[in-house]
């Protein structure tokens, strides 16, 4: 039988959606997991909270894709984060997926399976990574230097 979920996940899932959200009032995917990583495994990431209006129109989402980009290097480079190039996802990854052809939704690994993230009209939920909506779709994984 596969491992269970760790109890503190049920904390965050049902969670609003809200645009540029940084609390549990409302929270975009990056609020959710900076939510997650300040809370629970004491690891604090800017607010990044410019960068999307919630438009969605192609130039829209190519601004957010190229935001979401240099922002995640950005925090590679400044905050203790390094790109994972081989091995398996773990609890506290970020995952970095494909919406709308761009690479701009970000989950938190909670399990090797299992993903916690918050999408646009959705509340906050924990899915299969390798279930059909993500498999095809993740692009990366970081991992802070205090988890590796």
């Amino acid at each position: 039988m596969p491992d269970p979920l760790p109890p503190w996940v049920a904390d965050y899932v049902g969670l609003p959606w809200r645009t540029l959200g940084r609390s549990r009032d409302g929270l975009d995917c990056y609020g959710l997991v900076r939510l997650v990583l300040a809370e629970r495994f004491g690891i604090t990431l800017p607010a990044l909270d410019g960068g999307w209006a919630g438009v969605h129109t192609s130039q829209a989402l190519d601004t957010l894709a190229t935001f979401v980009n240099d922002s995640a290097r950005t925090c590679c480079v400044d905050h203790g984060w390094h790109e994972l190039h081989a091995g398996g996802p773990h609890g506290g990854d970020v995952a970095q997926f494909l919406l709308h052809g761009r690479p701009i939704h970000v989950g938190l690994v909670v399990r090797p399976t299992w993903l916690l993230h918050v999408r646009e009209g959705s509340d906050s939920a924990v899915e299969r990574l390798d279930g059909r909506m993500w498999r095809t779709r993740l692009v990366c994984l970081f991992r802070h230097g205090s988890l590796a």
